[in-house]
């Protein structure tokens, strides 16, 4: 578990800014050490993205688009009050994954075959299909996918200068501080 300060220490941010990004992200706030390790690797993606120059307002709107996902394929919430992170920091199946909240589609993404109104949460039917109500899995998938590819052309044109930067501030010389002279 971890503290919102030593999350800021492990990101090498301030906790003003963690904190801002939980507002703009929508997040639960939790006490003392009450983040979860999926918590903390939500904020780090975010960091990673925002270093290789992928705007706040697009990562937001991914995020945004994440969330009609998961509404609209019937994602348990369980009793999490952080269910969409919970996720977070898996590793197989990538394809299968959302980008932010890396919860498990049960299908490639990048395929573009979800299949509408399944109930993953076993839930019982809605009165009105999502596309009657002014949702539609697949254009909101479509949305998606469009905007995580230009997120990521994005984010692979910086990766040459962020590699070329994090090798030349390893050869930067440390500065050692000389002992005050002994009377």
């Amino acid at each position: 578990m971890y503290t919102l300060s030593t999350m800021a220490s492990d990101l090498a941010c301030s906790t003003v800014y963690l904190n801002g990004l939980r507002e703009r992200f929508e997040l639960p706030k939790m006490s003392g050490a009450g983040y979860s390790r999926p918590y903390f690797l939500f904020l780090r993606n975010i960091v990673y993205l925002r270093t290789l120059e992928v705007s706040e307002k697009t990562i937001i709107q991914l995020w945004t688009l994440e969330k009609k996902l998961l509404y609209l394929l019937n994602i348990d919430p369980g009793n999490s009050s952080t269910w969409f992170l919970d996720q977070c920091g898996k590793r197989k199946f990538p394809r299968r994954r959302l980008l932010l909240s890396n919860v498990d589609t049960g299908t490639d993404l990048f395929g573009r075959s979800l299949q509408p109104r399944l109930p993953l949460a076993g839930k019982a039917e809605e009165l009105f299909a999502g596309h009657e109500m002014g949702e539609d899995l697949f254009r909101v998938l479509t949305d998606y996918l469009q905007l995580y590819e230009s997120m990521r052309k994005q984010a692979e044109r910086h990766i040459p200068i962020v590699r070329a930067a994090a090798h030349w501030a390893n050869r930067l010389p440390q500065r050692t501080v000389a002992s005050p002279p002994k009377k």
